[in-house]
């Protein structure tokens, strides 16, 4: 489960925990070259969105895979999207870059596209304090993926 109090990126106290592009870049690393994937492009979270995002390609039965790779800003928690990211985020699921990283970093949570796709609840937002609540109210976003993968600023 990814929900928890400072999901949402917008939090009181600085007791957050920071999820550091350099230990976002060493996954997408580890992972990529050997799996035959080249990075295009990886960029670092900034105010929005709040989450780091790498865009890897590659060559695949004579077709070209292009996949995203995010990093919430917060949590070492990592999730799939179908490039190009925008602020409507078309969740995917990469099992086997997924369990490479699950033997690789046992402490990174893979979001999957069923968990993200999964609507909001009440026990969900009870779980966020109260400044990330007012930003759902605000914002209102429709899923868990758009909770914790945000543009909000």
């Amino acid at each position: 489960m990814i929900v928890r109090k400072g999901i949402t990126s917008f939090f009181v106290h600085r007791d957050i925990p920071e999820f550091r592009f350099d230990c976002f870049h060493k996954i997408v690393t580890s992972f990529s070259k050997p799996m035959g994937y080249e990075v295009i492009e990886m960029k670092e979270r900034g105010v929005t969105p709040n989450f780091h995002i790498a865009t890897l390609k590659r060559q695949k039965a004579r077709q070209d895979e292009t996949i995203s790779i995010l990093g919430h800003a917060s949590f070492p928690i990592i999730a799939f999207a179908e490039p190009p990211v925008t602020c409507v985020i078309r969740f995917r699921d990469a099992f086997s870059i997924a369990t490479r990283i699950n033997v690789v970093f046992p402490h990174v949570t893979v979001a999957t596209c069923e968990e993200l796709s999964r609507k909001i609840e009440k026990s969900d937002l009870e779980q966020l304090d109260r400044i990330e609540r007012d930003q759902v109210k605000y914002w209102k976003p429709q899923n868990i993926g758009e909770l914790a993968f945000n543009w909000w600023d």
